[in-house]
């Protein structure tokens, strides 16, 4: 019943804000492959290509992720497709905000981006919600599973247990529309988190 309440929420917001512009906390530079990248010294400017990344990304969510949330595992830091993606996948694919945890740990690929998120204006006083959407930034999990199921012999993370980590996100709040507006600033920073040596 949240999760209805929450995508109306933000169904309205980007309606709402589709008529008036909302101003852009930073403005993204363009993907520029150089030596020195996904660092504050270049605005966290990503290391890897797009569509590289982009599969990386759909691979993961293969793995963790139900398919009505596809859509959403690609590096889109367009703001207004951003948003566009947001609402489909919620609205149209029906994917459950439930799955916000995982779909974010594909995105970073277990690397903590809170860094970036809060240099590019997440934890702005303007937003009125704190460091709360940091935690987008950083859902990195480190303790790991094995299934013992015989058929399904895996590592697991997503289905497991991400309750009580420092920072699951089990539940969606209101302060939460603030950092599902800026969805495009937070794949900005996941993107340029990865490393050209990752793997």
């Amino acid at each position: 019943m949240f999760t209805v309440r929450l995508l109306g929420l933000l169904f309205a917001l980007f309606v709402v804000r589709a008529q008036q512009p909302i101003p852009h906390l930073i403005t993204l530079p363009p993907f520029q492959h150089s030596q020195t990248c996904g660092n504050a010294e270049n605005n966290y400017r990503p290391c890897i290509a797009k569509n590289v990344a982009n599969d990386a990304f759909a691979a993961c969510c293969k793995q963790y992720l139900p398919p009505q949330c596809y859509r959403l595992c690609q590096y889109e830091t367009e703001r207004g497709t951003a948003a566009q993606l947001l609402i489909d996948a919620v609205k149209v694919d029906g994917c459950g905000l439930e799955n916000t945890n995982q779909l974010l740990y594909c995105a970073s690929q277990n690397h903590n981006n809170r860094q970036c998120c809060k240099d590019l204006g997440l934890a702005d006083p303007f937003l009125q919600v704190g460091d709360h959407c940091l935690r987008m930034c950083d859902v990195s999990f480190r303790e790991w599973r094995w299934r013992s199921d015989p058929l399904q012999q895996h590592w697991e993370t997503g289905r497991v247990s991400w309750e009580g980590k420092k920072h699951s996100i089990d539940n969606l709040s209101r302060q939460d529309l603030v950092c599902l507006a800026n969805w495009n600033v937070i794949m900005y920073c996941h993107h340029g988190g990865l490393k050209e040596d990752w793997s």
